[in-house]
């Protein structure tokens, strides 16, 4: 499990540290640092990834300080024009015409064991930034050695879905996990179900039962074709009691609504990839208050009983009255905040429905207490 993350220089954040449990809530208006926050995870784990592919086996100390490139067209978990934009208000320059680095450096505890590891970026120019371990001490030029614990975090990374593939050909574990790396699982939403549904028939039974609660809808098992295709139907409501046939229409699972695809992928992603840090970006979007609540409910529930940590963006009230005070941290100002009580909670749902975003840069210009 992450424990806390700490991230410097990078978008929204100057510098942050955020503790974190099995479920955390960042709640905040829009614009206020909480898919940064995100984010930030997300590029960790794609930086040491990348890093790990190309200098696992070097002996060279010069080589270890060398950075690894990544490209713009990698990052699809952060859609850039520049590279530049990954860093605060764009300063890849100080004062004295040095290069300022980003940071993210992430504390865990597996087992018995802490461990903690950092990455920094440094930019290349508005295509390319170089990745590396950060270094051990501020004046030291040693980089920090990659713990095994930190090896085996998978990090999963659900932005809102906007839609899926037309047709989804079979992929491989590689394949699956660096899309899940870059944010792109919404491409593999197929490949997810269809895995669910070959390593366990409970859980595929489970899966689908979830579905038809929430949807009054019948999935059906995926089939693998010899086109190399992966077909997934569903029956466009319940089989009445006692027929052994669904009367209703069949449909791929691209028909269904936008609310429908989200909940899918959210479900698949927790049966597939179980034991994993799931970075659940507005989970709530494309779903109705009834269904925020029921479905938030569902994913505390079951990345409980599979063993994943759930960290979730979010400024759905509903998931708000349904989260403990201590499971949340708020995004306002400049700094990310842990509540400490039931009122700060109820002050900070009050705050977004009543204080707009213009209102908070106002304060702060003119030096004002709201």
């Amino acid at each position: 499990m992450i424990t806390r993350v700490t991230i410097r220089n990078f978008k929204r954040i100057r510098e942050a540290a955020i503790d974190l449990q099995d479920h955390i809530v960042f709640v905040g208006p829009n614009n206020s640092g909480k898919t940064t926050a995100i984010q930030a995870l997300a590029v960790w784990r794609l930086a040491l990834t990348r890093w790990l592919e190309k200098r696992e086996k070097s002996k060279s100390k010069a080589t270890l300080r060398t950075g690894v490139s990544i490209t713009r067209s990698d990052l699809m978990v952060l859609p850039l024009r520049d590279m530049r934009s990954l860093w605060h208000n764009c300063d890849v320059m100080d004062s004295e015409s040095r290069k300022v680095r980003a940071e993210i450096f992430v504390e865990g505890s597996t087992g018995a064991k802490d461990w903690a590891f950092g990455m920094e970026l440094e930019f290349q120019g508005s295509e390319q930034i170089y990745c590396r371990p950060m270094r051990v001490s501020p004046d030291s030029e040693e980089r920090m050695p990659v713990p095994e614990e930190a090896r085996a975090v998978t990090v999963g990374h659900l932005p809102p879905l906007a839609g899926l593939q037309r047709i989804e050909e079979k992929a491989n574990e590689r394949s699956l996990k660096t899309r899940i790396a870059e944010g792109r699982a919404g491409d593999i939403l197929r490949n997810l179900l269809y895995n669910v549904s070959e390593k366990s028939e409970t859980d595929w039974e489970a899966l689908k039962k979830h579905v038809a609660d929430l949807f009054q809808v019948e999935l059906l098992k995926p089939e693998w074709l010899s086109s190399g295709e992966i077909l997934v139907d569903y029956h466009n409501g319940l089989r009445p009691a006692g027929k052994k046939s669904n009367p209703h229409p069949k449909l791929d699972v691209g028909m269904g609504g936008s609310g429908f695809h989200q909940v899918l992928l959210l479900l698949a992603f927790l049966y597939d990839q179980g034991g994993v840090v799931l970075l659940y970006d507005e989970p709530d979007a494309h779903l109705e208050v009834i269904r925020q609540r029921d479905v938030y409910s569902l994913l505390r529930r079951l990345a409980q009983d599979r063993n994943a940590q759930l960290i979730v963006a979010t400024h759905s009230e509903e998931i708000m009255d349904n989260t403990d005070f201590t499971n949340m941290y708020a995004f306002l100002g400049e700094t990310p905040k842990q509540l400490i009580s039931r009122q700060e909670a109820s002050q900070l749902r009050k705050s977004l429905s009543r204080i707009s975003s213009s209102d908070y840069l106002k304060a702060k210009e003119r030096g004002a207490v709201l």
